[in-house]
């Protein structure tokens, strides 16, 4: 999905996220990085419709919600540890200096994680793992701007997890307009 409509559904089977790296502006495998902005990201253990996300795009979230595994509304403003708004949730770390800037986003505290394609990134908690364990489907929200992208040196890497013991992953990264 792409600002609210359904771009490419790809099927994924007999995945599971037990004991991965999963992080925010980075490839897991490969020291390809983000170069944007990422603000109000969500991830629910479902598939979300396309009327799922529509009504909850432009609002803040309470953290209750049924389904949502994962909330980081970027409400710190400041400082390396990132704040998970759902209700009994683990905080990641913000590493390589990612710096808070105002955000664009239409929801939430107007705070925003701004990643300079280098070296910053966002590492989640392993206690954030029991919330995936042996799960099949998930659903990525959050609010995406990619201020340079090259498909050669960084792919717009916004999300990913990686499988050490059989190379299982899942990459969520941001292709150009035309692709």
């Amino acid at each position: 999905y792409k600002n609210g409509k359904r771009i490419q559904t790809i099927p994924v089977t007999n995945y599971s996220f037990n004991n991965d790296n999963i992080m925010i502006g980075r490839h897991a495998t490969d020291n390809y990085f983000f170069n944007g902005t990422i603000d109000e990201v969500r991830i629910w253990n479902v598939v979300r419709t396309e009327a799922e996300i529509k009504t909850n795009m432009y609002k803040e979230l309470s953290g209750s919600e049924s389904n949502l595994v994962l909330y980081y509304k970027m409400s710190d403003g400041s400082g390396s540890s990132l704040t998970n708004n759902k209700s009994g949730g683990s905080n990641a770390t913000i590493n390589g200096g990612a710096a808070w800037v105002a955000s664009g986003c239409f929801a939430g505290s107007r705070n925003a994680l701004d990643f300079d394609g280098t070296d910053d990134y966002v590492n989640m908690s392993a206690s954030f793992f029991d919330a995936f364990e042996n799960l099949q489907h998930f659903s990525f929200c959050g609010w995406v701007y990619c201020t340079d992208f090259d498909i050669n040196t960084n792919w717009g890497t916004f999300f990913t997890t990686y499988h050490q013991s059989n190379n299982d992953r899942v990459v969520l990264h941001q292709l150009p307009d035309n692709a």
